[in-house]
Protein backbone atom coordinates (compact mmCIF):
# COMPACT_ATOMS: atom_id res chain seq x y z
CA UNK A 1 0.00 0.00 0.00
CA UNK A 2 2.86 2.37 0.77
CA UNK A 3 4.55 1.68 -2.56
CA UNK A 4 1.27 2.36 -4.35
CA UNK A 5 0.62 5.54 -2.36
CA UNK A 6 4.05 6.92 -3.24
CA UNK A 7 3.53 6.11 -6.91
CA UNK A 8 0.06 7.66 -7.01
CA UNK A 9 0.85 10.72 -4.87
CA UNK A 10 4.49 11.22 -5.83
CA UNK A 11 4.74 14.80 -4.60
CA UNK A 12 2.74 14.37 -1.41
CA UNK A 13 4.00 14.28 2.16
CA UNK A 14 3.08 10.77 3.36
CA UNK A 15 2.52 10.03 7.04
CA UNK A 16 2.11 6.47 8.27
CA UNK A 17 0.37 6.38 11.66
CA UNK A 18 0.20 3.07 13.48
CA UNK A 19 0.46 1.65 17.01
CA UNK A 20 3.64 0.68 18.75
CA UNK A 21 5.46 -1.66 18.48
CA UNK A 22 4.86 -1.73 14.70
CA UNK A 23 6.51 1.66 14.20
CA UNK A 24 9.98 0.11 14.47
CA UNK A 25 9.43 -1.99 11.34
CA UNK A 26 9.15 1.17 9.23
CA UNK A 27 12.03 3.20 10.60
CA UNK A 28 14.28 4.11 7.72
CA UNK A 29 11.58 3.31 5.15
CA UNK A 30 12.13 5.72 2.26
CA UNK A 31 8.59 5.35 0.94
CA UNK A 32 7.08 7.49 3.70
CA UNK A 33 8.07 10.92 5.01
CA UNK A 34 6.99 10.37 8.61
CA UNK A 35 6.21 7.34 10.78
CA UNK A 36 4.03 8.32 13.72
CA UNK A 37 3.16 6.13 16.73
CA UNK A 38 -0.52 6.20 17.70
CA UNK A 39 -1.50 6.32 21.34
CA UNK A 40 -5.14 5.28 20.88
CA UNK A 41 -6.33 8.81 21.61
CA UNK A 42 -9.16 9.80 19.25
CA UNK A 43 -8.15 13.43 19.70
CA UNK A 44 -4.80 12.57 18.13
CA UNK A 45 -6.57 10.95 15.18
CA UNK A 46 -8.84 13.98 14.65
CA UNK A 47 -5.85 16.30 14.75
CA UNK A 48 -4.01 14.16 12.21
CA UNK A 49 -7.00 14.12 9.90
CA UNK A 50 -7.16 17.94 9.93
CA UNK A 51 -3.45 18.21 9.15
CA UNK A 52 -3.70 16.13 5.98
CA UNK A 53 -5.62 16.41 2.72
CA UNK A 54 -6.36 12.70 2.50
CA UNK A 55 -6.95 10.22 5.33
CA UNK A 56 -7.09 6.49 4.71
CA UNK A 57 -8.12 4.32 7.69
CA UNK A 58 -6.92 0.78 7.01
CA UNK A 59 -8.18 -1.07 10.08
CA UNK A 60 -11.53 -2.84 10.44
CA UNK A 61 -13.23 -6.18 10.06
CA UNK A 62 -12.41 -7.92 6.80
CA UNK A 63 -16.04 -8.80 6.13
CA UNK A 64 -16.84 -5.11 5.67
CA UNK A 65 -14.79 -5.13 2.49
CA UNK A 66 -15.67 -6.46 -0.94
CA UNK A 67 -17.61 -9.75 -0.89
CA UNK A 68 -19.31 -11.80 -3.56
CA UNK A 69 -23.03 -12.55 -3.70
CA UNK A 70 -22.68 -15.38 -1.19
CA UNK A 71 -21.10 -13.07 1.37
CA UNK A 72 -17.65 -14.57 0.96
CA UNK A 73 -14.58 -12.38 0.92
CA UNK A 74 -13.62 -11.59 -2.66
CA UNK A 75 -10.83 -9.03 -2.34
CA UNK A 76 -8.41 -8.05 0.39
CA UNK A 77 -8.20 -4.48 1.65
CA UNK A 78 -4.80 -4.23 -0.07
CA UNK A 79 -6.32 -4.94 -3.47
CA UNK A 80 -9.17 -2.52 -2.78
CA UNK A 81 -6.72 0.21 -1.77
CA UNK A 82 -4.69 -0.13 -4.97
CA UNK A 83 -7.81 -0.04 -7.13
CA UNK A 84 -9.28 2.90 -5.22
CA UNK A 85 -6.27 5.15 -5.83
CA UNK A 86 -6.05 3.99 -9.42
CA UNK A 87 -2.69 2.23 -9.19
CA UNK A 88 -3.27 -1.54 -9.40
CA UNK A 89 0.00 -3.42 -8.98
CA UNK A 90 1.12 -6.92 -9.81
CA UNK A 91 3.25 -7.33 -6.68
CA UNK A 92 0.94 -7.53 -3.65
CA UNK A 93 3.56 -9.07 -1.39
CA UNK A 94 5.32 -7.09 1.35
CA UNK A 95 9.11 -6.74 1.33
CA UNK A 96 11.34 -6.16 4.34
CA UNK A 97 15.10 -6.48 4.72
CA UNK A 98 16.88 -6.30 8.09
CA UNK A 99 20.17 -4.55 8.67
CA UNK A 100 23.33 -6.69 8.48
CA UNK A 101 24.05 -5.98 12.14
CA UNK A 102 20.58 -7.20 13.14
CA UNK A 103 21.01 -10.35 11.10
CA UNK A 104 24.38 -11.13 12.65
CA UNK A 105 23.06 -10.53 16.17
CA UNK A 106 20.25 -13.03 15.63
CA UNK A 107 22.60 -15.57 14.10
CA UNK A 108 24.83 -15.30 17.16
CA UNK A 109 21.85 -15.95 19.45
CA UNK A 110 20.75 -18.92 17.37
CA UNK A 111 24.27 -20.34 17.40
CA UNK A 112 24.27 -20.18 21.21
CA UNK A 113 21.25 -22.52 21.11
CA UNK A 114 22.91 -24.84 18.62
CA UNK A 115 20.64 -23.67 15.79
CA UNK A 116 21.84 -22.97 12.25
CA UNK A 117 20.18 -20.66 9.70
CA UNK A 118 17.57 -22.49 7.65
CA UNK A 119 17.73 -25.52 9.96
CA UNK A 120 14.85 -24.67 12.27
CA UNK A 121 11.09 -24.15 12.23
CA UNK A 122 9.36 -21.11 13.69
CA UNK A 123 5.96 -21.89 15.14
CA UNK A 124 3.81 -18.88 16.02
CA UNK A 125 2.04 -20.09 19.12
CA UNK A 126 -0.94 -17.74 19.01
CA UNK A 127 -2.36 -14.60 17.45
CA UNK A 128 -3.94 -11.54 19.01
CA UNK A 129 -7.36 -12.97 18.06
CA UNK A 130 -7.53 -16.37 19.72
CA UNK A 131 -10.35 -17.54 17.43
CA UNK A 132 -7.76 -17.85 14.62
CA UNK A 133 -5.37 -20.10 16.53
CA UNK A 134 -4.48 -23.73 15.90
CA UNK A 135 -5.56 -25.69 18.95
CA UNK A 136 -3.10 -28.59 18.87
CA UNK A 137 0.22 -26.73 18.85
CA UNK A 138 1.72 -28.68 21.73
CA UNK A 139 1.13 -32.03 20.05
CA UNK A 140 2.58 -30.70 16.80
CA UNK A 141 5.70 -29.32 18.51
CA UNK A 142 6.28 -32.62 20.31
CA UNK A 143 6.00 -34.53 17.03
CA UNK A 144 8.41 -32.16 15.28
CA UNK A 145 10.94 -32.49 18.09
CA UNK A 146 10.64 -36.29 18.09
CA UNK A 147 11.34 -36.25 14.33
CA UNK A 148 14.59 -34.38 14.95
CA UNK A 149 13.55 -30.84 14.02
CA UNK A 150 14.64 -27.69 15.85
CA UNK A 151 11.57 -25.67 16.86
CA UNK A 152 11.38 -22.05 17.99
CA UNK A 153 8.01 -21.20 19.54
CA UNK A 154 7.27 -17.46 19.27
CA UNK A 155 4.57 -15.46 21.01
CA UNK A 156 4.16 -12.22 22.93
CA UNK A 157 2.59 -14.06 25.88
CA UNK A 158 3.20 -17.17 27.94
CA UNK A 159 3.75 -20.59 26.35
CA UNK A 160 3.91 -24.07 27.89
CA UNK A 161 7.29 -25.53 28.73
CA UNK A 162 7.95 -28.19 26.09
CA UNK A 163 11.31 -29.95 26.61
CA UNK A 164 13.55 -29.45 23.60
CA UNK A 165 11.68 -26.47 22.16
CA UNK A 166 13.16 -22.96 22.27
CA UNK A 167 10.81 -20.25 23.54
CA UNK A 168 11.07 -16.79 22.01
CA UNK A 169 8.78 -14.55 24.01
CA UNK A 170 7.93 -10.89 23.51
CA UNK A 171 11.01 -9.89 21.49
CA UNK A 172 11.11 -6.62 19.50
CA UNK A 173 9.42 -6.94 16.13
CA UNK A 174 12.56 -6.23 14.13
CA UNK A 175 14.36 -9.05 15.94
CA UNK A 176 11.38 -11.33 15.37
CA UNK A 177 11.48 -10.42 11.68
CA UNK A 178 15.11 -11.53 11.46
CA UNK A 179 14.35 -14.77 13.31
CA UNK A 180 11.62 -15.49 10.77
CA UNK A 181 13.99 -14.62 7.92
CA UNK A 182 16.58 -17.09 9.22
CA UNK A 183 14.09 -19.97 9.57
CA UNK A 184 13.63 -22.79 7.11
CA UNK A 185 9.86 -22.58 7.55
CA UNK A 186 7.24 -20.71 9.55
CA UNK A 187 3.99 -22.34 10.69
CA UNK A 188 1.22 -20.20 12.11
CA UNK A 189 -2.34 -18.88 12.03
CA UNK A 190 -3.67 -15.94 10.03
CA UNK A 191 -1.46 -13.42 11.82
CA UNK A 192 1.66 -11.30 11.65
CA UNK A 193 4.11 -14.17 11.39
CA UNK A 194 2.83 -15.14 7.95
CA UNK A 195 3.26 -11.56 6.72
CA UNK A 196 6.80 -11.40 8.11
CA UNK A 197 7.62 -14.67 6.36
CA UNK A 198 6.31 -13.34 3.05
CA UNK A 199 8.22 -10.08 3.49
CA UNK A 200 11.52 -11.88 4.12
CA UNK A 201 11.07 -14.65 1.53
CA UNK A 202 10.71 -17.43 4.12
CA UNK A 203 8.51 -20.42 3.19
CA UNK A 204 5.43 -20.63 5.39
CA UNK A 205 2.32 -22.64 6.15
CA UNK A 206 -0.78 -20.68 7.17
CA UNK A 207 -3.44 -22.70 8.96
CA UNK A 208 -6.73 -20.83 8.74
CA UNK A 209 -10.15 -21.45 10.22
CA UNK A 210 -12.47 -18.51 10.76
CA UNK A 211 -10.68 -16.31 8.21
CA UNK A 212 -9.97 -17.00 4.56
CA UNK A 213 -6.23 -17.27 3.96
CA UNK A 214 -6.91 -17.99 0.30
CA UNK A 215 -7.78 -14.29 -0.10
CA UNK A 216 -5.14 -12.59 2.03
CA UNK A 217 -2.22 -14.90 1.28
CA UNK A 218 -2.82 -15.79 -2.35
CA UNK A 219 -0.12 -13.35 -3.46
CA UNK A 220 2.45 -14.94 -1.13
CA UNK A 221 4.02 -17.42 -3.52
CA UNK A 222 5.90 -19.37 -0.81
CA UNK A 223 2.91 -19.66 1.54
CA UNK A 224 0.85 -22.84 1.66
CA UNK A 225 -2.67 -22.15 2.97
CA UNK A 226 -4.43 -24.95 4.85
CA UNK A 227 -8.09 -24.02 4.85
CA UNK A 228 -11.14 -25.97 6.01
CA UNK A 229 -14.50 -24.86 4.68
CA UNK A 230 -16.17 -28.26 4.91
CA UNK A 231 -18.88 -27.57 7.47
CA UNK A 232 -21.46 -30.04 6.17
CA UNK A 233 -23.72 -31.11 9.00
CA UNK A 234 -22.25 -28.51 11.38
CA UNK A 235 -24.15 -25.56 12.90
CA UNK A 236 -22.18 -23.19 10.67
CA UNK A 237 -22.88 -25.10 7.44
CA UNK A 238 -22.73 -22.77 4.46
CA UNK A 239 -21.17 -19.96 6.45
CA UNK A 240 -17.46 -20.72 6.45
CA UNK A 241 -15.17 -18.95 6.78
CA UNK A 242 -17.11 -16.84 9.24
CA UNK A 243 -14.43 -14.22 10.01
CA UNK A 244 -14.92 -14.94 13.73
CA UNK A 245 -17.89 -12.61 14.04
CA UNK A 246 -20.94 -14.90 14.27
CA UNK A 247 -18.79 -17.95 14.86
CA UNK A 248 -19.33 -18.10 18.61
CA UNK A 249 -23.07 -18.52 18.08
CA UNK A 250 -22.79 -21.28 15.50
CA UNK A 251 -20.01 -23.41 16.90
CA UNK A 252 -20.75 -25.80 19.74
CA UNK A 253 -17.27 -25.06 21.08
CA UNK A 254 -15.06 -22.05 20.63
CA UNK A 255 -12.22 -22.48 18.17
CA UNK A 256 -9.75 -22.15 21.04
CA UNK A 257 -11.27 -25.34 22.45
CA UNK A 258 -10.92 -27.27 19.18
CA UNK A 259 -13.66 -25.99 16.90
CA UNK A 260 -14.95 -27.62 13.74
CA UNK A 261 -12.54 -25.62 11.56
CA UNK A 262 -9.41 -27.14 13.09
CA UNK A 263 -10.41 -30.74 13.69
CA UNK A 264 -9.60 -31.64 10.08
CA UNK A 265 -5.86 -30.94 10.65
CA UNK A 266 -4.45 -33.36 13.27
CA UNK A 267 -0.76 -32.87 14.22
CA UNK A 268 0.23 -36.17 12.59
CA UNK A 269 -0.96 -34.92 9.21
CA UNK A 270 0.69 -31.54 9.64
CA UNK A 271 4.03 -33.19 10.42
CA UNK A 272 4.05 -34.80 6.99
CA UNK A 273 3.06 -31.54 5.27
CA UNK A 274 5.77 -29.57 7.08
CA UNK A 275 8.49 -32.10 6.26
CA UNK A 276 7.45 -32.13 2.61
CA UNK A 277 7.69 -28.33 2.44
CA UNK A 278 11.11 -28.35 4.06
CA UNK A 279 12.38 -30.77 1.42
CA UNK A 280 10.84 -28.75 -1.40
CA UNK A 281 12.56 -25.57 -0.22
CA UNK A 282 15.86 -27.08 0.92
CA UNK A 283 17.97 -25.74 -1.95
CA UNK A 284 16.08 -22.45 -1.97
CA UNK A 285 16.78 -21.86 1.73
CA UNK A 286 20.42 -22.82 1.32
CA UNK A 287 20.95 -20.24 -1.40
CA UNK A 288 18.76 -17.62 0.30
CA UNK A 289 20.58 -17.78 3.62
CA UNK A 290 24.06 -19.06 2.86
CA UNK A 291 24.59 -18.52 -0.83
CA UNK A 292 24.85 -21.32 -3.42
CA UNK A 293 26.58 -24.48 -2.27
CA UNK A 294 30.16 -24.82 -3.42
CA UNK A 295 31.21 -27.82 -5.45
CA UNK A 296 33.34 -30.29 -3.44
Amino acid sequence: MLRTARKRFSNAHLTLALPDPFVQLYLGNRTVDRVLPLTGDFGQLRKLAKEHDLWFPLEGYENKHLSDNDGRMAKSRIEIWCETVGEPVADLCPHWTPRDSERQAVRDKLKAHGVEPGRFIVLQWASKNSSKDYTYNQGLVELLLAAGHKVLMVHSGAMPDIPGAIEVQNVPLRELGVIVEQAGLLFGPDSGGIHLAAATGTPSIAICSVTDGRVYFRDYDKCLVLQNTNTEGKPCEGHAPCWAIPQYFWCGRRVRGAGWCMEIWPPEQLLGIIETRLKEYGSYNQERLNGPQQAP
